[in-house]
């Protein structure tokens, strides 16, 4: 987090100024959608504390662009077992958001949610699945929302589902439909905390090129 308190932005040590379509710094832009997941995810936090009655904190610790072919090894690897919450984006501009988590970390953040230990296995029990999907459609849901406020669209989102395989599985088909259109997907690490509990996962969202640039083009300058 920066000094004002916003997420901070990881532009890979490179300075990128990369403009849009429409003549704006990409860094720039980049910067705005930090402010926009951390709102999202500290709004997200209060809405999962309102439903479990405890105290849990949700926080986007940076915003990343990640190549497509590495967005595997933010887990672990392909062949590492995750939990992962779907979404579809539809609207002005179409795409897909993923909560991943390893398998472990993913039952740590259901136990959070849960209040009772929820042990790492692939036939997850029905409450932990539910649990998950909760907390990846809220997080996706007031992420969401705050960009369509920022940025003057109207956008919804699918109902979610929780899928349990290896991360490289997951991502096939999602990565996939991005086809050529896209290199770089953007990463959102949020960090949920309960007392003094931690559980780090990755915020995806993959939108092809052409979508991506009406975002940032939109974006309040």
């Amino acid at each position: 987090m920066n000094e004002n308190g916003w997420a901070g932005v990881n532009r890979s040590g490179e300075d990128d100024r990369r403009s849009t379509p429409r003549g704006r710094r990409l860094g720039d832009t980049l910067l705005a959608l930090s402010v926009i997941a951390d709102i999202g995810c500290q709004r997200a936090g209060r809405a999962l504390s309102e439903m479990t009655g405890t105290t849990i904190d949700a926080k986007a610790a940076q915003l990343r662009r990640v190549p497509l072919d590495s967005v595997p090894n933010l887990v672990g690897g392909p062949e590492v077992v995750v939990t992962a919450t779907y979404v579809r984006i539809s609207g002005e501009i179409q795409g897909h958001m993923l909560l991943m988590l390893p398998m472990k970390d993913g039952c740590s953040l259901a136990s959070m949610l849960l209040g009772e230990a929820v042990e790492p296995r692939p036939d997850l029990p029905e409450m932990a699945r539910s649990a998950l999907g909760e907390v990846g459609n809220i997080s996706a849901s007031f992420f969401l929302a705050a960009l369509a406020d920022s940025a003057g669209m109207a956008l919804s989102l699918s109902p979610p589902a929780v899928v349990v395989d290896m991360s490289g599985a997951v991502l096939d088909v999602v990565l996939a439909d991005l086809g050529e259109e896209s290199e770089e997907v953007l990463v959102i690490d949020t960090i949920f905390a309960q007392s003094q509990q931690l559980v780090n996962a990755v915020f995806l969202v993959l939108l092809r090129q052409s979508y991506f640039d009406v975002v940032l083009d939109k974006l309040p300058k």
